[in-house]
């Protein structure tokens, strides 16, 4: 079977749900079109397609089984919604990614570029408020996060960072009681969590240059960095939002993070452990975050004021210090330079961050122009 003639009747069997939503869970209607929508599945599409079917359709087996007379008519609903979902996806696939369209070329999918891919990822972006408004077990939150998961899949393989980030902000454990408020509150939080994803993924770009038409870069990021990662040392005091971004932004620009706290002891003491680590690294992230009140005046954890005179002796001249917005370092520690952030946005800390690091040669990319983007 054509892929556009599967498409055509995935679209017709689509346009059939709502009829199938009216009847009684005991019906052969459903018994049908389930075989019809399996054989063009399996005739006209791809493994893949057949895949996200597969699954549902199992659970409406149910319906047409040995426990279907178990079966009440919200638990047939919910199950046909749920297939309708997984049909949907399959065609917002076909229909964002073009293989119905001009895109189509001898049955192969032309891939997306990156600066389409980041135009798609912003459009999705102002679909959340959106989504928020909906009831937690609505069906439009499923639709988006799949389709987002396919462009993702078909521009940078289901193996890649962009992919996994995104396909892994998610809670790992919905609760299980019928507390629709309990219920809500994980959703919206799921949301803020693929919203954070989407946001990495377009950052990542952003600062790479990768995304503009008028970067000097057109070549993957892993190919511009050194064969040996380089490593930053990162200075912290509590755990927190900056923590985890500036880890995940390290590791997009190809550097491994060192942070002594997860690292092994091999039994030293604090300030050896610390030195030891300090050695292996080519450069430090001093992330001063606003801890500690004192006398009235938000400092960075003493810790952090500790190790900023240790790395000051090992690596002067390779330390980037990032300060918190509302914190102060204390008199004792005057930095010649250093980049104001926010937990919620640290855009101009990374920006910071790329500046020092090709003054460093460690990030070996040549000026582009970079957007302004409120992230």
């Amino acid at each position: 079977m054509e892929k556009e003639r599967a498409i055509e009747l995935l679209i017709q069997a689509v346009d059939e749900i709502p009829h199938l939503k009216t009847l009684r869970y005991q019906n052969d209607e459903m018994k049908l079109w389930l075989d019809k929508v399996g054989n063009i599945l399996r005739a006209g599409l791809k493994p893949e397609d057949y895949s996200k079917y597969w699954p549902v359709s199992q659970e409406l087996e149910i319906l047409k089984g040995v426990y279907e007379d178990n079966i009440y008519q919200e638990e047939y609903l919910k199950k046909v919604t749920n297939y309708e979902i997984a049909l949907k996806s399959i065609l917002l696939k076909y229909e964002i990614l073009g293989i119905k369209g001009e895109r189509d070329k001898g049955g192969e999918v032309e891939k997306m570029d990156k600066k389409e891919t980041i135009q798609f990822l912003r459009a999705q972006l102002d679909e959340i408020p959106t989504l928020a408004k909906l009831p937690y077990d609505n069906s439009d939150y499923p639709l988006w996060r799949i389709q987002i998961e396919d462009v993702l899949e078909n521009v940078f393989n289901r193996g890649s960072v962009e992919y996994k980030r995104f396909a892994e902000a998610s809670i790992a454990y919905r609760t299980s009681s019928r507390d629709r408020s309990a219920e809500k509150k994980e959703y919206l939080y799921e949301l803020e969590l693929r919203k954070t994803a989407i946001l990495s993924i377009i950052q990542k770009y952003e600062i790479l240059g990768i995304e503009s038409e008028q970067s000097t870069i057109e070549v993957p990021p892993e190919s511009i960095f050194r064969e040996v990662p380089p490593k930053a040392f990162i200075s912290h005091g509590k755990e927190s939002a900056a923590l985890r971004k500036l880890k995940e932004f390290i590791e997009t620009l190809g550097i491994e993070p060192i942070i002594v706290k997860i690292q092994a002891s091999l039994d030293k003491t604090v300030d050896d452990k610390i030195e030891y680590y300090l050695n292996q690294s080519d450069f430090v992230i001093i992330l001063a975050t606003a801890d500690d009140d004192v006398d009235g005046k938000l400092q960075p954890r003493q810790n952090v004021i500790h190790e900023i005179g240790l790395v000051q002796k090992t690596l002067p001249g390779k330390i980037i210090y990032l300060l918190e917005e509302g914190a102060e370092f204390p008199s004792n520690i005057r930095p010649k330079v250093y980049e104001r952030f926010k937990q919620r946005n640290m855009m101009n800390a990374f920006l910071g961050i790329v500046r020092e690091l090709r003054a460093y040669g460690i990030l070996k990319v040549t000026k582009f122009p970079i957007e302004e983007h409120t992230l």
